[in-house]
């Protein structure tokens, strides 16, 4: 299949680095998950993404042309939030309707497709409807119809069900499933749930922790176990979220664990010095030591991951 998304060692610096060289491809009518843990990132490489925020170096290129972030792209970007962001004084269809206005979809030309969409997404009945009459799980549903009525070639969706509660989740991930299978459109989705994305998506990017790279990328077209898959995610994603990190550059002086060591929260796990004192580095959590990056003598630097729980 071609490439309809590509992305190149996409970099992006705050006051700290949160993305470094990020680089995947996503083929037309692929349906990618991007994981990772809590604030590596992953909103603001959509958002670069959706030409909605410049990478601080690096490329997006869609169909072969890279993005110009000075100006709106080319092709049509829907874009799914974590929130649905839908107008409470405006009805389901005045919503969906209002996205089309830029589009010359006016009239009863924008309430014709925000009705047909609406009854898409499983919300006939329910045009007239305000957001603070209908679930949580409905408003979702009308948020992917205001993104899908732009006619979008690239539909890009932020944790759009993590806000529901699981029952919900659950319809609405077989409802963007059926949504893929129907309208062939190219999908990047974040989650935070390796379940959800090993469900869902046909790619899964693995990112690590800030500053984010691209720690692994797997195929999930059904040729592999699942269940290793999902094993395999959390195993990764363990390491990610607990590191014992140095605060300050210093000295390592002892390791005071070994491989296989239950410590609990503020055990210490390395002694450092750092400006001519002894500073030490405690768990962040419960955990097992799984492994240990440094020794003694060594010099580290702030956040040098030092160990690795699960």
């Amino acid at each position: 299949m071609a490439v309809k998304v590509e992305v190149r060692a996409v970099s992006k610096d705050y006051l700290i680095p949160v993305l470094d060289r990020i680089s995947f491809s996503v083929a037309e009518g692929e349906f990618l998950c991007i994981l990772g843990p809590n604030g590596c990132g992953k909103t603001t490489l959509l958002r670069i993404i959706g030409c909605m925020e410049e990478p601080t170096a690096g490329e997006v290129l869609i169909e072969g042309k890279p993005l110009d972030f000075a100006h709106l792209p080319e092709h049509r970007i829907g874009f799914v939030f974590q929130e649905d962001r839908l107008l409470p004084w405006k009805t389901l269809r005045e919503n969906v309707a209002l996205v089309l206005k830029p589009l010359g979809g006016e009239g009863e030309r924008g309430r014709k497709v925000a009705t047909d969409y609406l009854r898409f997404v499983g919300l006939a009945g329910f045009e007239d409807y305000f957001p603070n009459r209908v679930s949580g799980g409905m408003r979702q549903r009308a948020a992917i119809a205001r993104a899908l009525a732009v006619e979008p070639e690239i539909l890009l969706m932020d944790e759009p069900f993590g806000g529901l509660d699981a029952q919900n989740r659950r319809i609405m991930q077989g409802e963007v499933q059926r949504i893929w299978r129907e309208t062939k459109k190219t999908i990047l989705f974040v989650t935070h749930s390796i379940e959800e994305a090993t469900l869902i998506g046909t790619k899964l990017v693995m990112m690590s922790a800030r500053p984010a790279a691209v720690r692994e990328i797997i195929e999930n077209d059904g040729g592999a176990d699942r269940h290793a898959i999902v094993e395999r995610l959390n195993r990764m994603i363990t390491e990610e979220v607990m590191p014992v990190v140095a605060p300050m550059e210093g000295k390592v002086l002892q390791v005071k664990v070994r491989v296989g060591d239950r410590v609990r929260e503020d055990d210490p796990v390395v002694v450092i010095e750092a400006m001519k004192m002894e500073i030490p580095i405690v768990a962040p959590e419960d955990g097992t030591v799984r492994e240990i990056r440094v020794e003694v003598g060594q010099a580290v630097h702030p956040d040098m991951v030092l160990a690795v729980l699960e």
